[in-house]
């Protein structure tokens, strides 16, 4: 069994890949050969390869294949093959070329040993600097802190080892693996995919190695911003500690005060020596938080600014971020701890114009009944609604056009005096004129049109108001669109005015039984006073009774119909509730009537 097993994990026979090794050198041409040697190196087959290196005779060829072979070797760590790979090349330029290339595929999957012999074989200073730069930021990307601590001390100029830190750090910081777009600037970090302690321990050596204070600290700054972003708090703790400059780390703090994370924005804080500073850092904090709806971080932040006014600008502004995002909590937090009322109210007025802009009712609500001056509230009212008029859907609908869809002309007129904008377009193209004539508001398109609405504007359809309206058939929107056809449709109206006018005769809606039953209702009337002798004043009337009590459309009442009239007695007031207004007065103490199919119901002073 273990022979088997054996036999089944080893390569292939050492005589089977030698037997192809000598078929690609006696029967194939050049490119057989490269090929097979390549694959050699790649699969770490030492006999082949020493055998098909040599089968090259073009010098130039075989250096450029013993270059690319090596590198297949270097990526899986096949140092023999490697060692055998670097004196065959006879140009000394390209040798060099080959450590450089070698040593940092080497250097990508962590191979020490290869990387130490090429760089011991590089003897020109400019190139073994030049290696070691380019290995030492392979070698931090994939968090290979051992090759990355050999390699920077070869490094022998100062200037070059500097640059050669500090974008090994970046590289270590950055982990490009998965990343489409590289990036140019040393200074530009993309998002970290991955960071582990592998990487941090590259970190942690490269960062003192920069010998030019200046540089280091800009690279600190750039880095802890990043790493604070996306809450890697051991590297901002080992990072910020090291700007010398404490003017650079005050900005370094601030810098990265909206990264969201409680534990980081405490320890940025605490680095912070110059009050003012720390106010400053505390209104940009709280202002990220706020728009996040991180409450904890918000309260911390409040109390740890020293000077009250600069408490109250951060208050203001983190309470728009908050209204904006309808975190309803922290706006009533931050509301409450400004001391000024003056300041309160311009609080209340600029957070309520974002809460309406964004339709959170609540916190508007809440928000005006902070506002202690009239005239700031109706501000507030005001630029609130103005906001909200001109706010949107999901599919760009604004307030006017929902009214115009509806024919609200009262409500339209409100929304055009709030500045609600009548250009305004939904996802298809269309404006509230657009719309009130699609759905055959004649009122309100007219009203739009009065106040400089564009009739002539097509949607995304290219259709005009007026073949909107034509399309769905309203005409009368046509008729006020187009005033001068009105009379190509005179002959129409008069055709199915008649047509209307036949239906109801046949139906029993005479002019006739119309007479006549205006006369049974004078006679009513007359029976009516006479029975009661007592000087009432009726209204209504038989006829309306008639017409009120149908059950089907052919002119005859239904056998359980009732003819009602209205009887009003001498000192009886009634007040019909919301006429009152001039006189609220004299029924302040009147009992609301209950009313029943219409018929409001009274102890006395009323018959059928």
């Amino acid at each position: 069994q273990w022979t088997k097993i054996k036999v089944a994990i080893s390569p292939s026979p050492p005589t089977t890949s030698r037997k192809t090794a000598r078929r690609a050198a006696t029967q194939g041409n050049l490119s057989d050969i490269i090929k097979a040697t390549l694959k050699a190196a790649r699969k770490g087959r030492f006999e082949d390869a020493k055998f098909l290196v040599p089968q090259i005779n073009d010098q130039s060829k075989r250096d450029t294949c013993c270059i690319k072979a090596a590198g297949n070797a270097a990526e899986f760590g096949q140092f023999e093959i490697v060692k055998f790979l670097d004196p065959q090349i006879n140009d000394q330029e390209k040798r060099g070329t080959f450590c450089i290339k070698t040593a940092a595929y080497a250097s990508v999957y962590g191979h020490f040993e290869i990387v130490e012999f090429l760089l011991s074989h590089i003897n020109d200073q400019p190139n073994r600097d030049t290696c070691c730069i380019n290995a030492a930021e392979v070698a931090a990307r994939n968090g290979h802190s051992k090759i990355v601590e050999f390699l920077v001390p070869q490094i022998n100029d100062q200037s070059n080892r500097d640059i050669c830190c500090i974008i090994a750090a970046e590289e270590a910081f950055e982990n490009r693996q998965g990343l489409e777009q590289p990036y140019s600037s040393i200074y530009e970090f993309p998002i970290i995919r991955y960071f582990d302690n592998r990487h941090f321990e590259v970190v942690k050596f490269l960062v003192p190695q920069i010998s030019d204070q200046c540089k280091r600290d800009a690279f600190c700054v750039t880095a802890a911003e990043y790493a604070a972003k996306y809450g890697q708090i051991e590297i901002v703790k080992f990072l910020v500690p090291r700007i010398s400059n404490q003017s650079n780390r005050d900005t370094c703090c601030i810098k990265a005060a909206n990264s969201g994370h409680f534990e980081i924005v405490k320890f940025l804080l605490s680095q912070i020596s110059d009050q003012c500073k720390r106010d400053a850092f505390c209104v940009t904090a709280a202002e990220y938080a706020a728009k996040y709806g991180q409450i904890e971080i918000v309260k911390f932040l409040d109390p740890q600014i020293n000077d009250q006014s600069n408490r109250d600008t951060c208050c203001i502004k983190a309470a728009e971020n908050a209204a904006d995002n309808g975190h309803f909590e922290i706006v009533k937090f931050l509301v409450s701890q400004i001391n000024d009322q003056s300041n309160k109210d311009t609080c209340c007025i600029k957070a309520a114009e974002n809460a309406a802009d964004n339709g959170h009712f609540e916190i508007v609500k809440f928000l005006v009944s902070q506002i202690n001056d009239q005239s700031n509230r109706d501000t507030c009212c005001i630029k609130a609604a103005e906001n909200a008029a001109n706010n949107d859907d999901n599919t760009r609908a604004t307030a006017l056009m929902l009214a115009a869809d509806a024919g609200h002309h009262e409500l339209i007129h409100k929304l055009i005096d709030l500045g609600a904008s009548l250009h305004a377009q939904d996802t298809r193209g269309r404006t509230a004129l657009s719309r009130a004539c699609q759905a055959g508001h004649v009122r309100a398109a007219k009203i739009l049109i009065d106040n400089e609405a564009d009739a002539s504007h097509r949607d995304s359809q290219g259709l005009t108001c007026a073949q909107l309206a034509q399309r769905f058939e309203q005409r009368q929107v046509l008729r006020l669109l187009n005033p001068a056809e009105l009379s190509d449709h005179s002959e129409q109206d008069r055709r199915l005015s008649g047509e209307l006018h036949r239906l109801l005769s046949d139906a029993g809606f005479t002019e006739q039984r119309a007479e006549c039953q205006q006369r049974l209702a004078d006679w009513l009337k007359g029976v009516a006073r006479v029975l009661t002798q007592d000087g009432r004043r009726m209204t209504g009337s038989y006829a309306e009774g008639w017409a009120n009590s149908l059950v089907q459309v052919n002119g005859r009442t239904a056998a359980d119909s009732d003819i009602d009239w209205t009887v009003l007695f001498a000192g009886q007031k009634f007040h019909l509730e919301g006429g009152c207004e001039k006189y609220k007065d004299s029924c302040r103490d009147a009992i609301p009537l209950q009313v029943n199919e219409g018929h409001a119901q009274v102890a006395v002073g009323a018959g059928q």
